[in-house]
């Protein structure tokens, strides 16, 4: 999805009238979807230059981890490292600050 449809989701969900780079929407204990925004999430990559594959695995991570019931806080954060750690570089877990 783009930015505008993005944009109206977030609204629409979360009452955030702003696009963001990933939603997680539960449909039920074992199933979810989750939709992402590309180019959102592209500009975030350059921007913070982090390699756009990381970033992209990074919040397919943290969606999932947010389907199964999980808040951001220090239990999420552990197991992003957990999972990103066998895929993404080092430098990548030092830029989210999880090691």
């Amino acid at each position: 999805m783009g930015d505008t449809r993005s944009r109206k989701l977030n609204e629409r969900f979360r009452g955030k009238p702003y696009p963001t780079n990933i939603l997680s929407f539960p449909l039920s204990d074992a199933e979810g979807e989750l939709v992402l925004n590309l180019h959102r999430c592209e500009q975030e990559a350059v921007r913070s230059r982090v390699p756009l594959r990381h970033y992209v695995l990074y919040l397919l991570t943290h969606g999932m981890l947010h389907l199964r019931g999980l808040d951001h806080g220090d239990k999420m954060a552990t197991l992003e490292k957990k999972y990103l750690a066998p895929h993404v570089s080092k430098d990548f877990l030092t830029w989210l600050g999880t090691d």
